[in-house]
């Protein structure tokens, strides 16, 4: 009888830690889906189509840092392109995921013309951009102009 006994509690330990590691394992589960699903706030989201400056070097399959002007002030995110986008140079926020902004570098029409925000757009845009420019000359908001500054402030030091 002593030895079944022995065995009885064997196994009832072993279930216990079972128990005990399946607790443990569905609690950090819960903690970092929380985790996970307040990284990409609808602030970020807003950025979506709004102008960056590169912070640190973006290289594919390397990730940078953009920072941009939001409502609450300035944010520094990382930032994914499939291109090399040097520190200092304007980008465009195309998307948000995984905390994980991703961008592209602005074309050289693009640039000219944020450059330019107070403009009016009466001139014609180059053939070969399909307007591109323009719609992002007029797309330019009062953020994207408090990013240009940053980036001239930037440049000036």
């Amino acid at each position: 009888m002593g030895d079944m006994t022995f065995h009885i509690n064997l196994i009832l330990i072993g279930f216990a830690i079972l128990a005990a590691l399946l607790l443990l394992v569905s609690a950090a589960l819960l903690v970092f889906q929380k985790l996970a699903s307040r990284h990409i706030g609808s602030d970020d989201l807003e950025q979506i189509g709004k102008v960056a400056i590169v912070l640190k070097t973006i290289r594919p399959g390397r990730p940078g840092q953009i920072r941009y002007h939001a409502e609450d002030g300035d944010h520094q995110v990382f930032a994914e392109s499939d291109s090399g986008i040097r520190n200092g140079n304007m980008v465009i926020i195309q998307s948000v995921a995984q905390n994980r902004f991703r961008v592209r570098a602005l074309t050289s029409e693009e640039l000219a013309a944020a450059r330019q925000p107070d403009q009016k757009t009466d001139t014609q845009p180059a053939p070969d951009d399909g307007g591109q420019a323009q719609k992002t000359a007029e797309q330019l908001s009062d953020n994207d102009q408090a990013v240009q500054a940053m980036a001239r402030e930037d440049q000036g030091s």
